[in-house]
């Protein structure tokens, strides 16, 4: 989408001549374009979701997916500043980048999310999505194809934004920092996907959300709290700016988690039956980064922030002995 010089249906797409649909049959939906045979592999991409608004101009008879989406999302969450017209990144109601090119403030994207976090109903008590509906954007929705987060980006993007993880592989960097070789690092904090929601591993239980390169957070922990972070910087555009954005994510996430509580209740007739869960799980459950390295928080891990323009900004924070390291990659945060 960045390189449409070089990208033959983002080059169709960006064509004014050219309709959605004309894109998605040339360049989209033929046998060439497969990567895994269908039903085998959950792979990250944007494209689906673009066949995906064009089945729904189908079903609805509306002219575009712009029109439907303010019909039924952001007409009802009273979302006034939303919109798929977004000229920055070349977005249009009629031929919308729908898993990147939704224009939206600060003020009004939480909206949705607190939509999400009630199960479907709108802060103001209306409606917007069934609550089973809810449930399919929380649940994995890919049928039996393979569907885990150390293979979403082929297995080759650290994502770091989270305390607990599934797993630790050793050598998990060794291709971009060799000196981190021997060390066994997770390779993602992104635990499994599901239709359009990334699955992570909270401290005291499962949080769905989805993280951008640019604009912001989302996520929700059911039955606990529901966060919309929002930022403005990109990746491709100011990489050591998004890469420190996405460390604060991570220890804003856990000061949330560690000042939320969450308990389970037996059923065994003990008195005062109930007890919270322990961080990642309790023991042999889930893997404790922070004990793993030691550390409280990633600040120690990336001690610098560097502002377009201005000079290095020192943590107060003691440098963790890795930190040289972990910089040489922009603590991985900076590749999204």
């Amino acid at each position: 989408r960045e390189d449409p010089e070089n990208d033959r249906y983002y080059s169709c797409k960006y064509d004014e001549s050219k309709t959605l649909r004309e894109c998605l049959e040339m360049f989209v939906l033929t046998d060439d374009n497969l990567n895994n045979p269908p039903g085998t592999m959950t792979g990250y991409n944007n494209e689906a979701f673009d066949i995906l608004a064009e089945v729904a101009v189908q079903k609805t008879g509306m002219d575009n997916f712009g029109e439907i989406f303010q019909k039924y999302i952001a007409g009802p969450l009273g979302m006034d500043s939303t919109t798929y017209d977004c000229p920055i990144v070349k977005s249009t109601q009629e031929k919308p980048g729908v898993a990147w090119g939704l224009c939206s403030t600060g003020n009004d994207f939480p909206k949705f999310v607190q939509m999400l976090s009630k199960d479907g109903m709108s802060p103001s008590g209306e409606r917007v999505l069934t609550k089973n509906a809810v449930y399919q954007m929380f649940s994995h929705g890919g049928g039996s194809a393979l569907n885990t987060g150390d293979l979403l980006w082929g297995g080759h993007l650290p994502f770091y934004a989270t305390r607990c993880y599934p797993r630790l592989v050793k050598g998990a960097l060794k291709n971009m920092v060799p000196e981190l070789g021997d060390l066994a690092l997770p390779l993602t904090s992104v635990a499994g996907y599901g239709l359009g929601t990334m699955f992570f591993l909270g401290n005291f239980g499962e949080i769905f959300g989805h993280a951008g390169s640019t604009g912001g957070i989302w996520l929700v922990a059911p039955g606990r709290f529901a966060i919309y972070l929002t930022w403005m910087a990109s990746s491709s555009i100011a990489p050591e700016v998004a890469g420190g954005t996405y460390t604060l994510i991570a220890d804003i996430l856990n000061a949330f988690e560690n000042a939320s509580t969450f308990t389970v209740e037996n059923s065994l007739g003990v008195e005062d039956g109930s007890e919270q869960i322990e961080i990642c799980g309790g023991q042999d459950m889930y893997v404790d980064l922070f004990s793993q390295l030691g550390i409280s928080s990633f600040e120690p891990l990336t001690p610098t922030l560097k502002c377009p323009g201005d000079e290095q900004r020192l943590s107060a924070t003691e440098v963790h002995p890795l930190s040289a390291a972990f910089d040489v990659t922009g603590f991985p945060f900076h590749l999204l």
